[in-house]
């Protein structure tokens, strides 16, 4: 408008691109696009990685669950060694005495009598020895 005195020019200067708000909504979109998808694909890394170790916690149970078996196998076997003989297969000294000493605990605290059968082979040795 044009005044005697002064003249005014109505001027609206638009903000630059990056101050517009538009930018900043489309801006914000992004970053949170990021950010999911950052998220979801480390997701699947840590499922993935979930998934592989417990493949190898259950291949080693397994291992473990084995090692127990043949462990308490030759606990089996060193324990009947150790109180059978081996040509026999009938119980050892040893044996017989913890044998021996639990009917003899037992009678006691029953107060009941205890009976004894010893068999004596003539040169069994010879025999055990062929």
């Amino acid at each position: 408008m044009w005044n005697a005195h002064e003249a005014t020019i109505n001027v609206r200067l638009r903000p630059r691109f990056y101050q517009a708000t538009s930018f900043r909504i489309v801006l914000i979109l992004i970053f949170a696009t990021v950010i999911l998808g950052a998220h979801r694909a480390r997701t699947y890394q840590l499922k993935k990685r979930q998934k592989e170790l417990e493949l190898v916690v259950q291949q080693r149970t397994e291992e473990l669950q084995k090692e127990v078996t043949e462990r308490r196998r030759a606990e089996e076997a060193f324990r009947f060694q150790a109180t059978h003989d081996q040509m026999t297969g009938l119980f050892n000294r040893r044996a017989i005495l913890d044998a021996l000493e639990v009917e003899i605990s037992r009678a006691e605290r029953g107060r009941t009598s205890l009976a004894m059968l010893l068999i004596d082979v003539d040169k069994f040795k010879h025999i055990n020895d062929t």
